[in-house]
Order: C-alpha cells, then structure tokens, then sequence
C-alpha cells in the first residue's frame, strides 16, 4: 500500500510540512552525496523521510530540559490541525520550517541503506559531551558532566539555526526552587 504524505498547512491530517517535489528540487542543487542519496530513494522511502523529519520537529514542543519547558512561540492556528505549524496569525508554514523538514529528511536517508545498521533517530548520546582541550602540545578529550545533547542539539546545526527563532524557553517555577533548613535541638 503506497504511503500518503499530507503537507496541507493547518490540516487536521496533514503530516509533513514540505512534499516531494519540493525536497526533490532541493536535492539537486544540495552539495556532496545527500542530494545523490535523496535522488535515489523510492518514492514511499521520501515519503517516509519527510513524515519523520515532521515528526521531529514536532517533538520539540514542550521538551523538559534542564529546568526549562521548550516550547513553539505561540498556538497553532487552529485546535484539530495535526501539525505545530502553522502558527497563529499566519496562514502558511514559515520557509524555514519547510527547509528543515527537508533537511532532517535528508539526514535519514542513510537509513535506508542496505546493510545499515545506525539507527539515525538515535545518535550517540554520549556524543554531545565528548569534549577536547588543547594546551599548548597537550591535548585531553574527556566527557563533561551532565546531561547528554538536548533534543535541539541531536538535529543538524543547520536545522538548529533554522529552528531556534521558533523557540522559547521557560523557567520551570520551583525547579532551582530552594531547600528549607531547620535545627533540631
């Protein structure tokens, strides 16, 4: 059964924010072999690809990440559209999130290799704390404390640039809240 993709802006059923065609065209003016690798996919592999790339775009919406609620500025144009975008007030998705659909999409068409076995959703998640330090001759790569990559931090930086206007990012009351402290006698 062919798979359906459904980039209608602010439709209840809609499930990716740019088509084939669109990301197609891309591809061919995309420097090195993602562009080749997209070109080569099946029209149902595409398809896949963009519904994904939507998907996790979506998923950025109210993320919990180090005391802070990720949310998408402002509320969806209507309360049964399927997809965070379009915004309210606007009528059409903004360019930018059409790009990075395409470009997330892109990103997964290794998946589809034969023979592959990573898993493109799911990087490494020590990955994002690997750090080097260089001092003079002396180089140290350690992993820093702390949480792994943020969800926003585990998507392409191009993606990231283009998804961050987008953003907004509230303090979660009480989460550095403060300790009470009493004496016993």
């Amino acid at each position: 059964m062919p798979l359906t993709l459904d980039n209608d802006p602010g439709s209840a059923t809609a499930n990716a924010y740019a088509d084939v065609a669109a990301a197609d065209l891309a591809a061919q003016y995309r420097v090195g072999v993602v562009g080749t690798n997209w070109l080569a996919l099946t029209s149902d592999q595409k398809i896949q690809a963009l519904v994904t790339g939507a998907q996790d775009i979506d998923s950025l919406g109210e993320t919990r990440e180090d005391g802070y609620l990720i949310d998408f500025e402002g509320d969806k144009t209507s309360e049964d559209q399927a997809l965070e975008f379009p915004r309210d007030g606007e009528t059409e998705v903004p360019v930018n999130i059409v790009k990075s659909n395409i470009e997330l999409a892109f990103s997964y068409s290794s998946a589809f290799e034969v023979g592959a076995t990573v898993d493109v959703l799911s990087p490494d998640p020590t990955a994002a704390r690997v750090k080097r330090k260089k001092i003079d001759v002396l180089e140290t790569e350690y992993f820093e404390p702390g949480a792994s990559g943020t969800a926003l931090e585990r998507l392409p930086g191009i993606v990231q640039r283009w998804l961050q206007p987008f953003l907004t990012y509230t303090l979660i009351a009480g989460q550095w809240g403060s300790a009470t402290v009493t004496r016993g006698s």
